[in-house]
């Protein structure tokens, strides 16, 4: 092992694939030697909002238990709930990268031919692996660090332990999901279980999320941000945080490390000994268990070589190709089925945590303005089209696209047949959550007359401007499958123009309720204003497409 090697390797990686630069090139929504634009300008703004929003709602959260642990003689309840969060948060999202990550990457293949021993490779790729996941665990623990300033006042000593607490803090959940997959891979031999593997931490990550959430939204009180209903969850959530205070002293003991130097240097060796548990454990099976993923990996690949589509037309052939290619990789079909799926999720979190109850009862309150059917239209027009489907669909070929240059179909197929594909994932089930929901609220179904051809319209538009982006600079030189999608900026470009497009619908849609002019009008205005605006920019999607084949 030579750690000049290791440094050279992560380098390399660091150099090849610049992140930083790539995600700021693609913010700008340019390619290379063009100018910057009022455009970039105006993403760059509401991604910074969005930034800030997600972090303000996390801090007063945590503000909220930290305030609830001081009147239970737990001041550091706050602290400990990051600690929790940001610990499973970090090891479901993590695990279902761990094998490309650490075996099956494009750029560990050229690697392997170079004189590298196993030792350097796989340390390089735990750094990596760290450098890579570490921002979320920071974006997840850093406003209640700011909160827990407030117990004692800031002093040298805390900005010290704030550091140790963020550098140190990443460690042992990575080493918790990489100690899992390698168990994983040991008992299956290499085989690849696609529920274990990919199926069930996206099915509990999204839980975890969707719960965490629930359970931070009904503490709000009525009158201001910082209103919490304190005796509700004196009653309710304190004695299960006393109780998991006594029964999960790891992140007591994290919490307590921002005030004791003797719990900061015991953490630091707990994250030590799992430093070197688990170098020494990927180190010693490396090449074992890439021999094993590999030649599985080669096995699937002649399977799929074999497939072959048949379909009667090009567009459902290439339907076909599209959702073999997210099935090809377990963080595509992380991704899409957990955006697809929100609302069933939601209802199920909702059911289980009682919230449902709540929102039944708010639902008799909320029935009663004027505008009740608007907003329920524009929540499930929001779900639909805050999702990276579309926004990363050239993306995600990579380097396959090259073939999609050789094929005698002209672009516009291409983009019938990603729009299909768009149009059967999110588009008719949104009908269906659209129709589930007049039934729950008890409203009429003849709203369904306007909302159904208005919604496929604007889900549609919307479709055709995430793919405007990704053909107008698409990601296709990622080396991992993340790349293409989670730090695909033109994914969050796309969510972007989502929120623009809320917005337009919303005024069309409220304002004339509330100036008491004809709904039905304005939404027929609407619904043709989307469909000119549908042929423009479908005409803009095949000319993008056009040129990026022809590149």
């Amino acid at each position: 092992m030579s750690w000049r090697t290791i440094y050279l390797l992560v380098k390399a990686y660091w150099l090849g694939n610049k992140p930083i630069a790539s995600a700021l090139e693609r913010l700008s929504f340019q390619r290379k030697g063009s100018r910057s634009s009022l455009l970039s300008v105006v993403i760059g703004l509401m991604l910074l909002v969005m930034f800030v929003y997600f972090s303000l709602l996390l801090g007063l959260n945590y503000y909220s238990y930290q305030m609830l642990g001081v009147l239970i003689d737990q001041p550091l309840m706050g602290l400990f709930i990051a600690s929790a969060l940001s610990f499973f948060g970090l090891l479901l999202f993590s695990f279902t990268s761990i094998h490309d990550f650490l075996y099956t990457a494009k750029d560990i293949l050229m690697v392997r031919t170079l004189k590298v021993g196993d030792a350097s490779a796989s340390l390089s790729r735990l750094i990596l692996l760290y450098l890579h996941y570490a921002p979320l665990y920071w974006f997840l623990t850093l406003p209640a660090l700011v909160v827990g300033s407030f117990i004692q006042g800031v002093s040298i000593s805390y900005v010290l332990y704030s550091l140790l607490y963020l550098l140190f803090g990443p460690i042992l959940p990575l080493c918790c999901s990489v100690l899992v997959a390698l168990i994983l891979i040991g008992a299956s031999r290499g085989k690849r279980f696609r529920f274990l593997e990919e199926i069930a931490p996206m099915i509990l990550l999204v839980l975890f999320i969707v719960g965490i959430s629930a359970s931070f939204t009904r503490n709000l009180g009525e009158d201001s941000l910082l209103d919490f209903q304190y005796e509700a969850m004196l009653a309710t959530v304190a004695p299960l945080l006393t109780s998991l205070l006594e029964k999960l002293p790891l992140f007591t003991l994290q919490a307590k490390q921002m005030f004791s130097f003797s719990s900061s240097l015991l953490m630091v060796a707990i994250n030590g000994i799992f430093v070197l548990l688990t170098s020494i454990a990927v180190v010693r099976t490396y090449q074992a268990n890439f021999s094993k993923l590999l030649s599985n990996q080669s096995t699937r690949s002649r399977r799929k070589r074999a497939y072959e589509f048949k379909a009667n037309s090009q567009v459902s052939a290439l339907l076909k190709r599209e959702l073999v290619v997210i099935r090809s990789n377990s963080s595509f079909l992380f991704e899409l089925v957990g955006e697809l799926f929100i609302p069933v999720i939601l209802i199920v979190v909702y059911m289980l945590t009682g919230v449902m109850d709540e929102m039944a009862v708010l639902a008799d309150t909320l029935k009663d303005f004027p505008f009740f059917e608007q907003i329920l239209f524009l929540i499930m027009l929001l779900v639909a089209n805050l999702g990276m489907l579309s926004s990363t669909s050239v993306s995600r070929q990579g380097r396959m696209f090259v073939y999609d240059r050789l094929y005698p179909v002209s672009a516009a197929v291409y983009v019938q047949a990603k729009l299909l594909l768009h149009m059967c994932l999110v588009g008719f089930p949104n009908i269906i959550y659209l129709s589930l929901s007049l039934m729950f609220f008890g409203l009429n179904p003849y709203h369904l007359l306007w909302m159904v051809p208005l919604s496929l319209t604007l889900i549609l538009l919307s479709a055709t401007l995430h793919l405007c982006i990704d053909y107008h600079n698409p990601k296709l030189d990622w080396t991992l499958a993340q790349q293409a999608m989670k730090s695909n900026p033109n994914g969050l470009i796309g969510l972007a123009l989502s929120f623009v497009l809320e917005v337009v619908v919303a005024a069309f849609l409220v304002l004339p309720v509330l100036l008491g002019l004809p709904f039905i009008y304005f939404a027929a205005i609407l619904c043709a204003l989307a469909l000119l605006s549908l042929r423009y920019t479908y005409r803009l999607v095949v000319t993008q497409a056009s040129q990026a084949l022809a590149r």
